[in-house]
């Protein structure tokens, strides 16, 4: 989930211009974990990945509680290519703001590592809260479609 970066790029109109004062503002206050999740919105802006996952790992190490750096956090690992560690912030947000959309992003993330017994699993737990739920049967219909495409793949193999 994007996040904007905030004032000062609203301000300077780039987030490079932003890295400086927020490294000075966690600088000032190594336990401000809004400044580090800013910081990574920013370092992720400028392409330094790796450093905004250092970043927003800090942040959530003082408040693990702060979705929007756990919600950036995983969308960096998926990007990155480190589903393991996508999976793991997906659950904890589950954990920590239950909703359906978060179950189907976790449901999608054992997909695309080839879980898909799981991954139908965890929908049906979500489809029986809600059996309606169009997110939910489309997800399912998402996992059908992964789950054919690697049967395909290893047939061609």
């Amino acid at each position: 989930m994007r996040q904007s970066v905030g004032p000062n790029t609203a301000t300077t109109g780039t987030p490079q211009a932003a890295v400086d004062p927020l490294t000075r503002a966690v600088g000032l206050n190594d336990n401000f974990a809004e400044a580090y999740y800013l910081l990574g919105l920013v370092l992720r802006d400028t392409q330094a990945e790796p450093q905004a996952v250092d970043v927003l790992e800090r942040a959530l190490r003082l408040s693990p509680s702060l979705t929007p750096a756990r919600e950036e956090l995983a969308d960096l690992y998926r990007a990155m290519g480190r589903p393991v560690e996508e999976l793991k912030q997906l659950q904890s947000l589950a954990t920590l703001d239950p909703q359906t959309s978060r179950t189907v992003a976790i449901a999608l993330a054992e997909a695309r590592q080839g879980q898909f017994d799981g991954a139908i699993s965890t929908l049906a737990n979500a489809a029986a809260l809600d059996p309606a739920d169009a997110d939910v049967q489309l997800a399912l219909g998402r996992v059908q479609v992964l789950k054919s495409e690697r049967t395909l793949d290893r047939r061609a193999v």
